[in-house]
Formats: structure tokens, sequence, C-alpha cells
């Protein structure tokens, strides 16, 4: 059996990090975790992953290919890997995200793309949205996520097989977050996010379905 039945291309993607309160954490992921402490008190870690992946075939059956975006709203633990706690993609994609990937998942509006030194991103969902501008480069971490976990609408906890791969190109740059009320939504009203993200292009996606594990401290 494949370890990674599940193979594309993230053809473009978006990381960025931000701080939240501890006892928000805790809300939305229990207390199960240790979460990655920012340099605030009693503050944790957590990010936005967008990608748009490509040609995503399953069980490598060719004439099945998946084109679609998803938005991963994602709490960082203290052992470098992540917890989704909730997921935005198209009406389409819904299904397939909640039963495969077992992400607690809404249906939402992305896009995103990059032009020379520039890039946008946009989530939307129910009345709320998130944008961000990013331009020039900045020096730092363009490290991804490489370990995921999730919790699924129930409240159990899953682990997502999740390949380790280079992009082609990963450019960290400055980043405006213009409009972060859809961010608020998932996070609350706490959150601050970082001035730098990642915008990567050209990743190999490799993943397998969501099984399920039990969070050990």
């Amino acid at each position: 059996m494949q370890k990674y039945p599940f193979r594309g291309i993230e053809s473009n993607g978006f990381l960025l990090k931000g701080t939240i309160s501890q006892e928000k954490a805790i809300e939305l992921a229990g207390n199960d975790f240790r979460f990655a402490q920012s340099e605030s008190p009693n503050h944790v870690r957590c990010a936005l992953l967008v990608v748009r992946i490509e040609q995503l075939t399953t069980w490598g059956i060719p004439i099945i290919r998946w084109t679609y975006p998803e938005a991963v709203w994602m709490l960082e633990l203290s052992d470098n890997s992540f917890i989704a706690i909730k997921a935005h993609t198209p009406g389409y994609m819904l299904g397939a995200l909640s039963l495969m990937d077992k992400y607690n998942t809404d249906i939402g509006s992305i896009t995103l793309s990059k032009r020379e030194d520039s890039a946008t991103i946009s989530v939307s969902s129910k009345q709320s949205i998130f944008t961000a501008n990013l331009m020039g480069s900045a020096q730092g971490d363009t490290k991804l996520i490489t370990n995921l976990w999730t919790r699924n609408h129930k409240g159990n906890y899953y682990r997502i097989p999740w390949g380790a791969n280079e992009p082609a190109s990963a450019y960290r740059m400055h980043c405006n977050v213009e409009d972060s009320s859809l961010g608020e939504k998932v996070f609350g009203k706490g959150i601050v996010w970082e001035d730098e993200a990642i915008y990567f292009i050209e990743r190999v996606h490799q993943c397998a379905p969501a099984y399920s594990e039990s969070p050990m401290i």
C-alpha cells in the first residue's frame, strides 16, 4: 500500500503565523497538547496555511484528478508540529476534506497569487474575510509544515500523514493583513498576526487519509 495515496502539486502556498491567548488555544484544541509559546506571557503560536492543490490523484487512479484551494487554521505545538482546528474549502470539496482529512470544515472562497515581488491572499466565508498583501522580501526561516494533527467538528483527534517536501521556490515576504474578521471568527478577537509570511511555489503534495490517534503530553 502506498504511504501517500494522495499526490499532487501545491502550485501556490502561503503560511502566516500569529499569536493568541493560551486560554483560547485550550478552548479550541483541548488541554492535551503542549503549545509553542510566544514571547507574550500566557500566549501561544497559531498559523494560517493557504494552498492551491492541483492535479491531485487518489490511489494512483489517473482519470480522477482534483484541483482545489484550502485554508487551514492551526495551532503550533512545542514539537514543531501543528493541529488544525478549522478549514475552509469550496463546496465541491467540503465532503472530501471532512471525511478524508477529518477537518472541521466550512465552505469558503479562496484565492492566492504571486506576481514578481508582490502577492495577495483572500479567504472568505459567511460574511467574514481574511485578506493580506505581501511585498518585497525579508530575511528569516522558510520552513513549512511537515507534521499535522487535526480535530474534527465532534472534537475527535486525528493525524494526517504529510510528505515533508521542499517547494521549488519559497519567499519570506513582508505581510500586511488588511482584514482579519475571519481570523477573529476562528481564533478570537485577541489574535495578533506577524508582519512577515512565507509564500511558496510548486511543492509536491503528498498525504494520506487521517487516522484516529489520542494526543499524549
